[in-house]
């Protein structure tokens, strides 16, 4: 790949566009090339957002069971378990933009079969499972390469990257199952997943685009020896162990909520599909605020305390809603939710991108992938497994306690990483 200019940020002048003020006081969009990479990522995440929705809603008229829920949930997360490691190799040794396009139009294919299926009659649950897991593979094997583009996009903004990848994220989260309910009441999951397919272009278009630094020569090792070096720094680093732990934890017992949403909505808050899209939008607006203030208070706030507040705050929330019978009351513990999740995450992120060298980037963020994304098809499952036997309320309930729980003892025996 042939080497770039640095990237400039827009130059100030004596009048500013109210344009130009606004991205230099969010940090890394103030580059011409994160800015792309920002507004086509939204894009496609509206999309994503819109099948999740409408995915849900298909297995639970399919099955009108809480375990088919988890097991399809499994599925589309059983890829990150055992392929995330290999995708952090694969960001670190090969082109970062080929890897990324590749993946991209996997899943642009996926969501498209996925469609057809359900608006010619031919989709089953089994079917739905096995293009989740495909799905869930390409983003396994492009998980690392993704995340890595904050620091290689924004230099020395990767914190604000990072917290307004969080954003984007979230704004789409709002949006998407907003839409999704519209789309679901009036032309069925199949267009939703049709709109999908077509919304990763836009991710596609804009890689051919961007300026890419040129990337560290691979060391030449093999894939096995690239690993263990990854394995061995992360066993003599505690910072990078426990941070990626307190993620691990989290994913297992409190991120399965999301599978359980449509449960919620029609069951025990009695809100139906549109329901369903606001309660899954309301996690977003948390999260859109929550990453809105570390973007721009990160620093002045401390990432330690934002850290603890946002693993207590997640074990809270979720406990209120697993109890809640009240519908806006649901929706504003679920921003709260999404508030602590982002908080969690993207200060996890941050801290391992400025502690790790870059030649292990790729490969110790995949591990992040792992405790973050590998995790949570276990906890699926297991969730589903308990919820059958026990209600979806009470085993919601028990996981954030078990977060709760590990959080105080964590930041109770790890007292310094308050200081970070």
């Amino acid at each position: 790949m042939r080497s770039v200019e640095p990237l400039t940020p827009i130059p100030k002048t004596h009048h500013p566009s109210l344009g130009a003020t606004l991205f230099n006081h969010l940090g890394a969009l103030k580059y011409r090339d994160y800015r792309l990479f920002w507004f086509s990522a939204f894009i496609s995440n509206v999309g994503s957002w819109i099948q999740v929705v409408a995915q849900g809603w298909l297995v639970l008229q399919l099955s009108n069971s809480p375990f088919w829920l988890g097991v399809v949930g499994f599925a589309g997360g059983l890829p990150a378990l055992f392929f995330s490691l290999l995708g952090g190799i694969l960001a670190d040794r090969f082109d970062r933009r080929t890897l990324l396009v590749t993946t991209q139009a996997v899943q642009m294919a996926m969501a498209l079969l996925l469609g057809w299926l359900t608006a010619t009659g031919g989709v089953t649950i089994l079917g739905v499972a096995v293009l989740a897991f495909s799905s869930g593979l390409a983003m396994a094997l492009s998980g690392p390469a993704y995340q890595t583009m904050a620091r290689d996009l924004a230099g020395d903004e990767f914190t604000s990257a990072i917290a307004l990848n969080s954003t984007q994220f979230n704004l789409a989260r709002v949006l998407g199952p907003s839409l999704a309910a519209i789309l679901l009441a009036t032309l069925g999951a199949a267009d939703c997943f049709y709109i999908n397919g077509v919304s990763y272009l836009a991710v596609i278009g804009t890689l051919f685009l961007l300026r890419l630094p040129r990337q560290p020569l691979p060391s030449g090792m093999s894939f096995r020896c690239s690993l263990l070096e990854a394995f061995r720094y992360v066993r003599e680093t505690p910072a990078v162990q426990y941070l990626l732990l307190i993620v691990a934890v989290s994913s297992m017992f409190a991120m399965p909520y999301l599978n359980f949403l449509p449960i919620f909505a029609q069951d025990i808050l009695k809100a139906g599909p549109t329901g369903l899209g606001w309660m899954t939008g309301a996690v977003g607006v948390g999260a859109v605020v929550g990453s809105l203030v570390i973007a721009d208070q990160g620093e002045r706030l401390g990432k330690g305390r934002i850290l603890f507040i946002g693993s207590l705050g997640l074990a809270l929330s979720l406990t209120g809603f697993a109890l809640s019978t009240n519908f806006f009351l649901s929706l504003g513990l679920l921003m709260g939710m999404g508030a602590s999740i982002v908080g969690q995450v993207t200060i996890v992120n941050t801290l391992l991108q400025s502690m790790v060298p870059d030649q292990l980037r790729g490969r110790v963020l995949s591990m992040f992938s792992l405790a973050f994304m590998g995790v949570l098809p276990l906890g699926n499952l297991l969730s589903g497994f308990v919820a059958e036997y026990i209600g979806v309320a009470l085993t919601l309930a028990l996981g954030a306690g078990l977060v709760g729980i590990y959080a105080l003892t964590a930041f109770g025996r790890h007292p310094e990483m308050l200081k970070y």
